[in-house]
């Protein structure tokens, strides 16, 4: 059954994740290992609502608009069915994404592939050091099974449901939006592009899919406005984070010039995105290309903070390593023992609250 190899891979890397992460932590309950950085705004999103004006907290004078609802919103929900604290609620619900995520992940990637290729793309998917964010209250592991179901959905023609989970995906974060390029691609490749130009009949599910995936950020901004009154509150306190938005390859150089390791190891990351996602355009994956140099250049249009989290857990960085490896035994053990010595290495750093982490 296809649910068996992702379930396992699902199972060994979080037991692994869990036993060294309490190990580095003085054996510290998970919850509290595993709290650090960002993990401070949603839980206190999902505990008090969004700030009504800029404070100081978290080290910094900010408000957390930046953060969109659909997660903190998911969190409370369950915290309060289940009567579990917030921050045990948000590693659960994280890691029960993941699960799904690997599930889907692999029966998307059968069929783009053969077996034994989508069996190496999702245990590489498991161990891979990026997939510590998907056990955290982050907003990764939601948002990775949102877009992986949307797209599953659009290439085997169910464009309803996929338009409501990239309504869904635009709520979770703020590049969730961006998921209509690729969903646009899919609607070219199944129909032509001249076909959906002259909304031709048979088109009609996926152009209304399309339209309505903007809806969660509508939705967001609409409260924004009668909250703040600033409908883009979520970009302009993007100050507080001295992010500003600039050329992405003055970042992309600039990174590479720079003397610390951590914004070298960013900017090599962002370089990969970015030649990974050409590779895949030229292997005809356009869908897959466009998240890739999407999930690439706006996060690097920003700046090179938190380079590896975007870019690395996006899925197709995944089937990007996985097409490169496959047929290569040797290659193929060496990149596993590489990502496995990585993942421990990222969940010491994360538990010894390393700022290079976030």
């Amino acid at each position: 059954m296809s649910i068996i190899f992702p379930v396992a891979a699902f199972l060994m890397s979080r037991v692994l994740l869990m036993l060294y992460a309490q190990q580095t932590s003085a054996n510290l309950p998970l919850s509290e290992a595993l709290y650090h950085a960002d993990v401070f705004w949603y839980h206190s999103l999902a505990e008090n609502g969004y700030d009504s004006e800029p404070k100081a907290q978290m080290f910094i004078y900010a408000a957390n608009w930046a953060f969109f609802p659909l997660y903190p919103m998911a969190v409370r929900f369950l915290a309060n069915v289940s009567d579990m604290q917030i921050p045990i609620t948000g590693i659960v619900l994280s890691n029960t994404a993941f699960a799904f995520t690997l599930v889907l992940l692999y029966r998307y990637t059968l069929q783009l592939t053969d077996k034994p290729t989508a069996q190496i793309i999702t245990a590489l998917m498991a161990i891979s050091p990026f997939s510590l964010y998907y056990s955290l209250m982050y907003t990764e592991g939601l948002y990775t099974v949102l877009m992986i179901a949307i797209m599953l959905s659009a290439k085997n023609n169910r464009w309803i449901t996929a338009g409501i989970l990239g309504a869904l995906l635009s709520a979770t974060r703020v590049l969730g939006v961006m998921i209509v390029f690729p969903l646009l691609a899919i609607a070219v490749n199944q129909h032509g592009f001249k076909q959906l130009l002259k909304v031709r009949t048979g088109t009609e599910p996926a152009l209304f899919a399309i339209m309505i995936v903007p809806l969660g950020l509508f939705a967001y901004m609409l409260f924004l406005y009668d909250f703040t009154g600033d409908a883009l509150a979520f970009m302009h306190i993007q100050w507080a984070w001295a992010r500003e938005l600039h050329n992405p390859l003055v970042y992309l150089f600039g990174g590479f010039i720079n003397d610390r390791g951590w914004i070298n190891y960013n900017a090599l990351l962002a370089l990969s995105g970015i030649t990974g996602g050409i590779y895949l355009w030229r292997k005809q994956l356009e869908p897959e290309a466009l998240i890739l140099l999407i999930g690439t250049f706006i996060p690097l249009s920003t700046g090179l903070a938190s380079l590896q989290r975007y870019v690395g857990t996006l899925f197709p960085f995944m089937i990007l390593i996985g097409l490169l490896i496959r047929n290569r035994p040797l290659l193929t053990g060496a990149t596993f023992l590489l990502f496995a010595f990585l993942f421990l290495f990222y969940v010491w750093s994360w538990t010894h609250g390393h700022w290079y982490m976030i």
